[in-house]
C-alpha cells in the first residue's frame, strides 16, 4: 500500500463524479465528507476504490463466495456493499463496506498510481473550490456505462440490487 496522501482528487466520468483521497488520510476524509453531499438512497455516499481483488482483504475479513462470481463476471462497473468490514468509520455506523474494483483503465490507472481511494460521490450542486488538488477526467473513449451498480451481499449469501 502507499504512503498517507492529504491530496483531494475530483474524479470525473467513473461515470459518477467522485471526490476522493486516500484511505488512510482521515482528517482529509472528513473534510470532503462534509463537502460531498449525501447519499439519498440504501447505498452509502463512498466507496473503497481498489484496482487489485487481492486489496479486498484489507477492507472485509470474510469475503462471500457470490462476491468473488461478480467480481470475476461483471462487464460494468459494479459496487459491492460488504459485511465483515474490519474498520469502522465515524461516518458509517453500518456493518456494511463499498467496494468498487474498478475496470475502467483511466481509473485504474490512478488507483494503482495512488492506492486505496475513498471516493464520496458528489452532490449535484457540488462547486469546485480550494479542496480540490487534482482534476482527473476518467473518461474512456469507448465507454458506454452511464451508471455504477451497487449490490448488496448478505452473510446468508443472498443480494439485492440498489440501484
Amino acid at each position: 500500500m502507499k504512503t498517507k496522501t492529504t491530496s483531494v482528487f475530483l474524479l470525473k466520468n467513473t461515470p459518477e463524479t467522485l471526490i476522493g483521497t486516500h484511505v488512510y488520510a482521515k482528517d482529509t476524509i472528513e473534510r470532503i465528507r462534509a463537502n460531498a453531499g449525501a447519499s439519498n438512497d440504501e447505498s452509502p455516499n463512498y466507496s473503497i476504490l481498489i484496482y487489485r481483488e487481492e486489496d479486498i482483504h484489507y477492507f472485509v475479513s470474510q469475503v462471500p463466495e457470490l462476491a468473488w462470481e461478480m467480481i470475476e463476471y461483471a462487464e460494468e462497473p459494479l459496487e459491492l456493499l460488504l459485511p465483515h468490514k474490519k474498520y469502522q468509520t465515524p461516518f458509517d455506523e453500518s456493518s456494511f463496506i463499498s467496494i468498487r474494483l474498478v475496470k475502467e483503465e483511466k481509473l485504474k490507472q490512478f488507483v494503482r498510481k495512488n492506492g486505496p481511494i475513498i471516493a464520496f460521490r458528489a452532490a449535484k450542486n457540488f462547486s469546485e473550490d480550494a479542496l480540490i488538488d487534482e482534476t482527473v477526467d476518467c473518461r474512456e473513449k469507448d465507454s458506454k456505462y452511464t451508471v455504477v451498480k451497487v449490490m448488496k451481499l448478505f452473510e446468508d449469501g443472498s443480494f439485492t440490487f440498489l440501484r
